[in-house]
């Protein structure tokens, strides 16, 4: 078709001049459609690629439009003059758009003497052309992105209930990627955006634990291999970390797990009839893997129990300081033991002799300690000023002996006289 003199094809994507009566095609264009691989339009979201000759060399860059369409333009038709060829171009992806994995694809484009445009990745060594397609009028070949992987955190407790105040981590090196969330107090899920595959470890760290809990033990990681598959490379721990892949929407779900700080419930009761004792105190000082402030706890008269509780790893000394009124002190020690996961032992000194719960229903550890009745005729081991009296009355009887040998002459002799000489034994 001619208007005045310019020459348009039916289909749109040729134009060309007309003179003297010969029609000399110099211009060709090709519109192109960046797409996922659900075969949706990728909007707003730019992609820039490079036009080569058929020998490589660079001819132009183009980008796509807001619409994700790729238009090609100022394409000549094949023409063989001697050894030179026009109309084979070759046209590759050289930055993706946000969030896709960038294309390793490299396609070929045929304007052919006929006019007809070819379009289709290039084919293997020897058949360059296996996959050329004509591109007919009206139609818009797709060049597909598949989308980067992205990784959404869950944080819950061990009963599955979502738990806020964490704050993650997530680097890999190698990859250039590193990333930290927001500190965010109410928030109990988060998206790591954008991982590309890599032969390097990415490295998950949790940096900030929810009050009350104990924070991962250690890092979890994993890798995302270059045919888009992701593998776990740290230890699997169910207790720990659960994981789920999600192919279809580019989605590694991961959910972390934390435990509660570690506690236990001590309880105190008599020799007489297991009867529940109040107002004893208890210290539980820490010991490794470094001394730190003591935590006082006292007895309540209603249970006789104490509870420590939000205990963080490490080891600390559990001990009495003072009895409830009326009893003897209990002069055992334990020692408490809070391990990298959060696991809670306590065991009896000097043998170390484990301790076990004694009420399942409880959840935590729990435990009693005896204390013995005081006896009217026994000196107090605690409390009181009774241990006073018992000094003092002591101190005026040997007082008192020592006025009368100064005083008397027959135990003044005795002490003195006929080379008799008295020795402590």
């Amino acid at each position: 078709m001619s208007v005045n003199n310019a020459i348009i094809s039916e289909n749109g994507m040729t134009t060309g001049i007309a003179a003297g009566g010969e029609m000399q095609l110099s211009q060709y264009s090709l519109t192109l459609k960046k797409t996922d691989l659900n075969h949706q339009p990728i909007k707003n979201n730019y992609a820039l690629f490079r036009l080569y000759d058929k020998d490589m060399q660079k001819c132009a860059d183009f980008m796509t439009d807001a619409d994700g369409k790729l238009l090609l333009d100022g394409l000549s038709r094949y023409i063989r003059n001697g050894t030179e060829e026009t109309g084979i171009y070759y046209l590759k992806e050289i930055d993706a758009p946000n969030g896709y994995e960038l294309s390793t694809r490299i396609y070929k484009i045929v304007i052919n003497a006929q006019e007809k445009i070819l379009f289709g990745e290039k084919g293997p060594a020897g058949n360059e052309d296996a996959n050329l397609q004509e591109v007919t009028a009206g139609t818009h070949p797709e060049i597909p992105n598949r989308k980067l992987y992205s990784v959404r955190l869950r944080k819950t407790d061990e009963a599955g209930n979502a738990k806020k105040g964490a704050r993650f981590r997530l680097q890999n090196v190698a990859a250039g990627y590193d990333m930290t969330t927001p500190a965010a107090k109410d928030v109990s899920e988060f998206v790591f955006y954008n991982l590309k595959p890599s032969a390097a470890d990415y490295v998950l760290t949790e940096e900030e634990t929810p009050d009350g809990y104990v924070p991962l033990p250690s890092a979890i990681t994993f890798k995302v291999n270059a045919d888009g598959s992701i593998l776990c490379t740290s230890a699997p721990d169910p207790a720990v970390y659960k994981t789920e892949l999600k192919e279809d929407e580019r989605v590694f779900e991961m959910t972390v797990i934390n435990k509660k700080m570690a506690g236990f419930r001590v309880r105190k009761v008599s020799d007489h009839g297991n009867k529940v004792l109040g107002g004893a105190i208890f210290v539980l000082t820490p010991i490794a893997p470094t001394a730190g402030s003591e935590i006082v706890k006292v007895t309540s008269y209603g249970s006789g129990s104490a509870y420590f509780e939000n205990l963080a790893p490490g080891q600390y000394r559990l001990s009495e300081r003072q009895a409830p009124t009326g009893y003897y002190k209990s002069h055992v020690t334990y020692l408490v033991e809070v391990d990298a996961s959060g696991n809670l032992s306590v065991k009896e000194e000097p043998y170390l002799t484990p301790v076990t719960s004694e009420i399942s229903s409880i959840p935590m550890l729990n435990f009693s300690i005896v204390n013995e009745k005081e006896r009217k005729s026994a000196l107090p081991f605690t409390g009181g000023g009774g241990r006073a009296v018992f000094g003092y009355s002591g101190l005026l009887l040997m007082l008192t002996s020592g006025l009368l040998l100064a005083k008397d002459p027959v135990l003044s002799f005795l002490g003195k006289g006929n080379g008799i000489r008295g020795r402590v034994r």
